[in-house]
């Protein structure tokens, strides 16, 4: 199996996301796994191969803007400014899909199948049927914010959600005994239109893998 022009052979846990992403019935996906597992490669290149096939028209990016470690303080700019910075990995990915893929895509191409979208102006909207919606870090959203979100889909959109319960930035949501994204998950992940996948295989550094196992103890 491969993702635009991306081999994922050998990686049984990704080839089961694409296969979710891509599943007509399957209109909410959730992936939960650590750092370097693909969630966030898997679920772009995805979610744009559907688009560049035609069978959607366009990719809603969003994540919630929870900063690591210390506060930078006040951002200047408008709002699309102020929200620029939380959207790197966006193009990170885009990048990596590029140099990855032997389809010979052009990044500014790809960029331009995305709307991005601040997560606090994600009520207001409706997910369209010709939209795939992607929640980028949602293990620092509430239950609240992930219904609001879940709740914009129509008919035929779909919505795929995405996060690591090893990387709560959020400090209230750190220091409860189950995160609100995993309440989510095992509330929803049994019903026939949701999918629900957990990475676990690296593509990253095998020693990335073992200072965040190591790491990830100590918190």
């Amino acid at each position: 199996m491969s993702v635009l022009g991306i081999s994922l052979k050998g990686n049984e846990e990704q080839q089961e996301l694409a296969r979710l992403i891509q599943e007509k019935r399957k209109h909410i996906i959730f992936c939960e796994g650590p750092a370097g597992s693909g969630k966030n490669f898997i679920s772009i290149a995805t979610a744009l191969e559907m688009v560049l096939d035609k069978k959607y028209k366009k990719i809603i990016y969003t994540r919630n803007p929870v900063q690591l470690g210390e506060s930078i303080g006040f951002l200047k700019g408008d709002a699309e400014e102020k929200n620029e910075p939380y959207m790197a990995p966006l193009r990170c990915t885009i990048e990596s899909l590029v140099t990855k893929s032997a389809d010979h895509l052009n990044a500014g191409n790809l960029l331009d199948k995305f709307e991005i979208m601040p997560l606090a102006f994600m009520r207001g909207i409706n997910i369209a049927d010709d939209t795939i919606c992607i929640v980028d870090e949602a293990q620092n959203c509430s239950v609240a914010t992930l219904n609001a979100i879940i709740t914009r889909g129509c008919e035929y959109s779909k919505i795929i959600i995405i996060g690591s319960t090893r990387q709560i930035d959020d400090r209230h949501l750190a220091r409860a005994p189950v995160c609100d994204f995993q309440r989510v998950i095992d509330a929803l992940k049994d019903l026939p239109y949701v999918g629900y996948v957990q990475l676990k295989k690296p593509m990253r550094s095998p020693w990335c893998v073992e200072v965040d196992e190591i790491l990830s103890a100590l918190e």
